[in-house]
Order: structure tokens, then sequence, then C-alpha cells
């Protein structure tokens, strides 16, 4: 009886391990996509528009888009940080550039 169990389990663990590989091809050929993509349009742009507007605008909507789709998930992490004061953001980490944390 667990023999037959534990067959059952390294199926579906098997089954699981070959579904993640997928959804890991197919992020990774849509990342390629995406990339070229905005390469493409970047030099498509590059014609008529100051290199300077390009690279501003590519990061902006870059973080735009990021920020929407990261914040719902660590919106609530960051105002239980002790950073999170009554006006909102208030205290900025003072070891950004020394790590002091790391060197402990």
């Amino acid at each position: 009886m667990k023999t037959a169990a534990k067959k059952e389990t390294a199926a579906e663990n098997f089954a699981l391990l070959r579904q993640n590989q997928l959804a890991g091809i197919l992020l990774a050929l849509a990342a390629m996509f995406l990339l070229s993509l905005l390469d493409l349009l970047a030099k498509f742009l590059g014609q008529t528009l100051p290199v300077m507007q390009i690279a501003w605008a590519r990061y902006f909507f870059h973080s735009v888009l990021m920020a929407a789709i990261l914040l719902p998930d660590f919106g609530a992490s960051v105002r239980m940080s002790s950073a999170w004061g009554a006006e909102g953001l208030s205290v900025a980490p003072r070891d950004d550039f020394r790590l002091k944390a790391c060197q402990e």
C-alpha cells in the first residue's frame, strides 16, 4: 500500500515539475519576444525623437508598470515596516550604500 501511494506522489510531483518547466520555457520565450519588441520600438522612435526622451519614457513607463504589478502584493509589508511613519514613507534606511547589514 505504501509503495503505491509513494508512486502516485512521485507521479504527481513529476507532473508538477513538467508543468513548471513548461511555464518557465514560455516565460523565457515571452521575455525574449518583449525585449526584441522593445528594441525595435526604441530604434523606430530613435529616427524621430531624441535618445534621452526615449530612454526617459522607457524607464518611466517601466517603473509605473512594475509599481502597478508589485505594489498590491508588497504594499502591506511596506506599511508595516519601521520606515513607514504617520505621513507615509518618511524614513529612508541609511545604509543604502554602506551595506552595514552585510558586514555583520
